[in-house]
């Protein structure tokens, strides 16, 4: 199953500041699975507080229906086909083509980023995906 891979980088520095999207940023992601497609989602920690804004908004564009908990520190897919596999932190520096991803989601859990960091690169968005 291939990877698909949203960055809401440019959303966030571009769209909503207005700024040009820096080379060297950070943040949060998540995994999301379904039957047919894999979704690693990227999002800036200011514009995603918490991994459960990551999957709030990817499930709004996407039409996948769900729900915070009271807290709004988790968000829960209504849809039985839809998985959070994981997530955790990222660094990028667009000028060595590096992708740094870490840690874990305290809301959604860890996942094997080694295996994550493989197909990452199989995608070629990235030709350096390091696990720290």
């Amino acid at each position: 199953m291939e990877l698909n891979i949203i960055d809401y980088s440019s959303l966030w520095f571009c769209d909503i500041n207005k700024e040009p999207l820096p080379a060297k940023r950070n943040g949060k992601f998540i995994l999301l699975i379904n039957e047919t497609s894999r979704w690693a989602v990227f999002s800036p920690k200011a514009l995603s507080p918490y991994h459960a804004n990551i999957a709030e908004r990817f499930c709004s564009q996407q039409n996948i229906p769900g729900t915070y908990n009271a807290a709004k520190s988790k968000y829960y897919i209504s849809d039985p086909t839809w998985n959070i596999n994981g997530g955790g932190r990222w660094d990028i520096d667009d000028e060595q083509n590096l992708l740094t991803i870490y840690g874990s989601s305290d809301a959604y859990g860890s996942l094997d980023l080694h295996g994550l960091s493989r197909m990452i690169e199989e995608t070629g968005k990235y030709e350096n995906v390091w696990v720290r």
